[in-house]
């Protein structure tokens, strides 16, 4: 489990046949596939899940089930669940 990870977004898009994807950087913690996130922000908060992930340093690259696409925009902050 990730040890309260906190990643802003920067992109959010669908990926046909894989669902939606977001990029953001990495400012704080460790991230893991099923690691479950909170999304926060502007009135927002919904619990996703990592189902996969991609990482280049800081940046990340995560594809999340749990949230629909109009909902995921650049701004928004994924917080690990114990530090909503």
């Amino acid at each position: 489990m990730s040890g309260g990870a906190v990643l802003t977004i920067q992109e959010a898009f669908v990926v046909p046949g894989r669902g939606l994807a977001v990029t953001g950087r990495l400012r704080d913690g460790d991230l893991d596939v099923g690691d479950r996130l909170w999304l926060l922000g502007d009135g927002i908060r919904e619990m996703l899940t990592v189902r996969r992930l991609d990482r280049d340093g800081d940046d990340v690259a995560l594809l999340l089930d749990g949230a629909a696409q109009h909902m995921v925009r650049p701004g928004l902050v994924l917080a690990a669940a114990g530090c909503q």
